[in-house]
């Protein structure tokens, strides 16, 4: 459970080739909810249900652009400079597809599954664009880390101060 969304694991089960592959498999379904007195969680109405997860899916829709204009960044800089020491990490958003199922009025989103028992980090929270990496966490998570400050700051330049992905957290 999550601040606004349930998520669950799942199968797509359909014949219909227009199911990208990277959803074949094992899927994470999640559904919006809403929080009432003591902890009760219900569902929204299908129509909000559908608004709310059309922006998850716009917001990742932006967050891969934005993505995609730091490393459009870096090769820029890397055909003038030369590669940088200890490379760079090659990173991207889960994918990701709004399902309706009208014959019970709900809409989930689905997402392309990351792993069984695998440790969320997060390396950016939403309120400092600095690295919340833990001491003792590896170098690899601090270079990660600090590569996403680099991005949040590209984009903050590129945009002219319009827009930055903020909240990075994965793998």
């Amino acid at each position: 459970m999550g601040t606004f969304k349930t998520a669950h694991p799942g199968r797509i089960l359909s014949q219909s080739e227009h199911i990208p592959t990277c959803f074949a498999q094992k899927i994470c379904v999640k559904q919006s909810y809403r929080q009432g007195s003591g902890h009760t969680i219900s569902r929204y109405r299908s129509s909000e249900a559908h608004g709310k997860l059309v922006k998850e899916i716009v917001c990742l829709d932006w967050a891969t652009i934005l993505l995609d204009l730091t490393y459009g960044f870096i090769e820029g800089a890397v055909a003038e400079y030369g590669q940088p020491l200890g490379g760079i990490p090659q990173l991207r958003f889960v994918r990701a597809m709004l399902a309706d199922a009208p014959s019970i009025r709900a809409h989930f989103l689905i997402e392309e599954w990351i792993g069984d028992n695998v440790e969320f980090v997060k390396y950016i929270n939403n309120g400092r664009p600095v690295s919340c990496a833990g001491v003792d966490a590896s170098e690899e998570v601090h270079r990660i880390a600090e590569f996403l400050c680099f991005a949040q700051h590209v984009q903050y330049n590129k945009t002219h101060g319009l827009v930055y992905t903020s909240d990075y957290q994965g793998l």
